[in-house]
């Protein structure tokens, strides 16, 4: 049962209605009215409850005459569930308007949106943004919060985190009206709002408040019940929001969500003091300007990932020889502690098997030891055990000061626990600045937290500082510990066996790099052939005519781009080779979505109709599914572009052992005889010459499908289009 603060709450957080610059009308799947906004009005010439009842039709044919055919397809998609939302212009009242179609469970909503002229002569570009993030002087949220700030003008650009722990942070922010304050690097902790936000931004990518002090224009419906405007762009702020922005400042709010691994990762807030309206089309166009930024961001955190665990594998190699050329362990674990630590993120290191012991920038006697390891027995029975508050909560029982450290961890080797590591991490005070009062702290704050309030101008400015307290131990060092015990663990068990394997590794290695070698020095041949010939032409011959300069110029520059993409894939081709997984059940419709229309931009494929059937979830590796489909889509939408008309279908089929899906297209195709060879690295087939690539996509395909344990199957014939069949197995 609720109580009245919960009921305060959900009232704070619901929707009173829609903003002035838009109408609203909704019907049931049969298309019947059901509800409208009042204003609906001013261009009805009736009160909107006077069309309940009525099917949409009667406003086709009354409003929309022109439109009848675009509307009644629009709606026909949504109602098969064929689109997620349908976006027409149109003209209503003489001016020119966007109306969105979508469906929101059983209800069919039609949006209405009065175009505003944009006063701000920029508008979103790709490669303009894309020229921003190549300076690489700053981070990319700071490059796109600045570019944002340059396209839209608003007053204040920032872009807020959503952190572990229920609260977020401003980690960008582009400033054009120095009368707001600065609130870069400020956190906010109203838990519920926060909730709120997430599960809003979840549905709607992009929301415009274009006046905070605007009254609401009500929703009317049949039966006076509540119209859920969770999906409607134009719906009006929460109270709780709208009295914030009130509370700072601001009078109009654009905000659009960042999407990493289709999750809400943080939002992007612009923000001005006077009311201001920008279309739906700009705000479109930055929402997949957005994406694309969140993508490049979770690449480069893919690479970081990547490069962590190669250096872990670099390790383990390490550790590996040391343990073959001298039997003990705990003198190999010691000689390499100072590595161990820089992992762990650690100040300091214990090693403890049976009575013998090795430290590493710490000491701690045996006694000591002992009850250290009987207190962390009494906190869990884990083989794994982490806590950054460790001294400040048992310091006193153990007579050890903050000076000694503040966190620790420990990982058992063995389940006798006779064989455990430590690691050991210096006090941080830790100081946060909160932009709000943050209410659930006070609430029950605990004794090493102390929190100091001053005012400011338009919000409460709250300083929390905690003691006592190490570097929070992340899920990324927890990882580290548990592939640290499982290695030491099967080094031990097999130590016996190693030699033959580290020279089975060597072998690889050595092959691998004959390989690598042998391909640069084979494909970098022309470029540098052509590069070569240029400058001797131009040394040559000082005068030559300008328009034969360029193009020798051009050349050069061609031949550059070549064996820079030669190197990129190549490089790419051997992360996947050594890639390390986990399989997991993984939902691709977004992914292919996702690569659906990067491909089309990058082929510059518009024209290509891309028509996606049912997707089913499969077992995998997310990153390598991910670039299975990107090579196979991408692959079938560039063969087929030129095309009289390119089209690719792509869709899944349930069967008794296989999930199989499709990939088909109307392009180049294969030929018979090179059907064998298509996955042989560096492979390009006579009639894909004029196609840019460098031979390698179809070999990343193979390589991941035989990681995967997937079968690939393939139908072609020149001129007529190419078909890839890929079987996951259902059952892991």
């Amino acid at each position: 049962m609720l109580n009245s603060s919960s009921i305060d709450l959900q009232k704070q957080l619901s929707y009173d209605g829609i903003q002035s610059f838009g109408y609203l009308i909704v019907t049931d799947l049969d298309l019947n009215i059901t509800a409208g906004s009042e204003n609906c009005s001013d261009w009805l010439k009736r009160d909107v409850n006077t069309l309940f009842d009525r099917p949409f039709s009667f406003l086709i044919d009354h409003y929309f005459q022109d439109y009848q055919i675009d509307i009644q397809e629009a709606v026909r998609q949504i109602i098969a569930e064929e689109n997620d939302r349908n976006l027409l212009e149109i003209r209503l009242l003489e001016r020119g308007c966007y109306l969105s179609v979508y469906r929101n469970e059983h209800s069919v909503y039609f949006e209405f949106e009065i175009k505003v002229a944009d006063l701000q002569v920029y508008f979103p570009k790709f490669e303009s943004f894309a020229q921003v993030l190549m300076e690489n002087t700053k981070g990319i949220w700071q490059h796109l919060s600045d570019y944002m700030g340059k396209v839209l003008g608003y007053d204040r650009i920032t872009v807020y985190q959503f952190i572990e722990g229920g609260y977020g942070k401003i980690i960008a922010e582009t400033r054009n009206n120095d009368n707001l304050e600065s609130i870069i690097g400020l956190y906010q902790s109203d838990f519920a709002v926060l909730a709120q936000a997430r599960k809003v931004h979840l549905k709607n990518l992009c929301r415009l408040t274009h006046d905070i002090y605007e009254e609401p224009i009500r929703i009317i419906s049949k039966d006076g019940s509540h119209v859920d405007l969770l999906r409607t762009n134009i719906r009006t702020l929460a109270k709780v929001h709208s009295d914030h922005l009130k509370k700072v400042g601001i009078g109009c709010n654009l905000s659009f969500s960042i999407l990493i691994d289709d999750q809400i990762w943080g939002l992007i807030f612009c923000q001005n003091v006077r009311p201001t309206r920008i279309n739906l089309i700009k705000r479109e166009a930055f929402v997949y300007m957005i994406q694309w930024a969140s993508t490049r961001f979770a690449d480069e955190q893919l690479v970081q990932e990547r490069e962590f665990n190669e250096r872990i594998r670099n390790f383990e190699l390490l550790l590996k020889e040391k343990l073959l050329l001298k039997k003990d362990m705990l003198a190999v674990l010691g000689s390499l502690s100072k590595l161990l630590c820089q992992f762990a993120n650690a100040d300091a290191m214990l090693i403890a098997s049976g009575d013998q012991i090795y430290a590493h920038q710490i000491s701690i006697g045996r006694e000591k030891l002992k009850q250290l390891k009987g207190l962390i027995l009494r906190e869990t029975d884990q083989y794994i055990y982490a806590d950054e508050e460790f001294t400040w909560k048992f310091g006193e029982e153990l007579g050890i000061g903050m000076s000694r450290f503040a966190g620790i961890a420990k990982v058992d080797i063995e389940s006798n626990r006779q064989f455990t590591l430590y690691f050991f991490r210096k006090e941080t005070i830790v100081k946060r600045t909160y932009m709000d009062t943050p209410t659930r702290h006070l609430m029950n704050p605990k004794p090493n937290e102390t929190f100091t309030t001053e005012p400011h101008k338009h919000f409460d400015v709250w300083h929390h500082t905690i003691e006592g307290t190490s570097e929070r131990w992340t899920e990324r060092d927890l990882y580290y510990f548990s592939r640290l015990r499982k290695l030491i663990k099967t080094s031990m068990n097999q130590m016996s066996l190693e030699l033959s394997s580290l020279n089975e590794e060597v072998v690889s290695l050595n092959r691998a790099l004959d390989s690598y070698a042998y391909t640069v020095s084979h494909d970098v041949k022309n470029p540098l052939s052509a590069i070569n010939l240029s400058v001797q032409m131009l040394l040559q011959r000082p005068d030559m005519p300008l328009d034969l300069r360029n193009r020798m110029l051009q050349n050069m520059k061609s031949a550059v781009d070549i064996i820079g993409e030669l190197l990129v894939a190549i490089h790419l081709f051997s992360k996947i080779k050594s890639f390390s997984y986990q399989t997991e059940l993984i939902d691709v419709s977004s992914s292919i979505d996702q690569i659906t229309t990067f491909c089309k931009m990058r082929y510059d494929a518009y024209s290509t109709q891309v028509k996606i059937g049912e997707l089913l979830p499969v077992y995998g590796h997310k990153t390598l599914v991910y670039q299975l489909f990107q090579n196979l889509i991408g692959n079938a939408i560039k063969y087929s572009a030129r095309a009289e008309h390119p089209a690719v279908e792509i869709y899944a089929e349930q069967g008794s052992e296989f999930i199989r899906y499709f990939i088909r297209d109307n392009g180049i195709g294969i030929a018979d005889e090179d059907l064998k060879s298509i996955f042989d690295t560096f492979k390009r087939l006579d009639n894909a010459i004029d196609f840019e690539g460098t031979g390698l996509g179809l070999t990343i395909v193979k390589t991941i499908a035989d990681k995967l344990d997937l079968q690939i199957k393939v139908d072609s014939k020149i001129g007529m289009g190419t078909e890839f069949q890929v079987l996951f197995p259902i059952e892991q």
